[in-house]
């Protein structure tokens, strides 16, 4: 059996590991990277098909396995991938701005795309993290409110003061609002 034909079938069944006697995992998982990884570079089916010499329907489902895989693996190694990938993209960009046949538009959109991929790679690693605010916000209901201005009211009604001379708390605040700059929000 030839050896890509044993590769392609190594995706599709574990019964050729039996067959040859040996482990074909680490082949199976290599090859199905690559296939993922050539896939999300944008290259066809076929064109992985044709690459790793096996049909169209072998490089998806290599694709596919793949795919599964990365759903049990753990945020540390998605990471570690999405890294090896912005590698990759910051090596071809700065092959792009190198090189002496590029044109002058190949050439910013190469700057641009490396821009943009170390700007990921740096939030990715944890380089870009914002500065940390905290605010505490203290709650108070409107009913209790309600009941502290009722006590308010009684203590100074008790004591004999004219409630009538001082302004209502919709007053206060209109004058409140009226006296104070516009707080301008942070954009963001």
């Amino acid at each position: 059996m030839s050896e890509a034909r044993v590769s392609c079938l190594s995706v599709l069944s574990g019964a050729v590991d039996d067959e040859l006697g040996g482990d074909l995992e680490p082949v199976r998982s290599e090859l199905a990277e690559r296939a993922l990884a050539m896939r999300r570079e944008g290259v066809s089916f076929p064109a992985i098909a044709r690459e790793q010499g096996c049909a169209t329907s072998t490089a998806y489902e290599r694709v596919k396995w793949a795919e599964r895989r990365e759903g049990t693996e753990t945020s540390e190694e998605r990471r570690a991938h999405a890294a090896a990938q912005l590698d990759r993209v910051i090596l071809r960009m700065n092959a792009i701005l190198t090189s002496r046949d590029a044109k002058d538009s190949t050439v910013i959109r190469a700057a641009e795309q490396l821009i943009s991929a170390i700007a990921r790679k740096a939030r990715l690693l944890g380089d870009e993290a914002p500065a940390r605010q905290i605010i505490r916000l203290n709650y108070v209901s409107e009913e209790a409110l309600a009941e502290e201005r009722e006590q308010l009211e009684a203590t100074l009604t008790a004591m004999g003061v004219d409630l009538s001379a001082f302004p209502t708390p919709e007053e206060i605040a209109q004058r409140l609002l009226a006296t104070r700059p516009a707080v301008a929000l942070p954009s963001g």
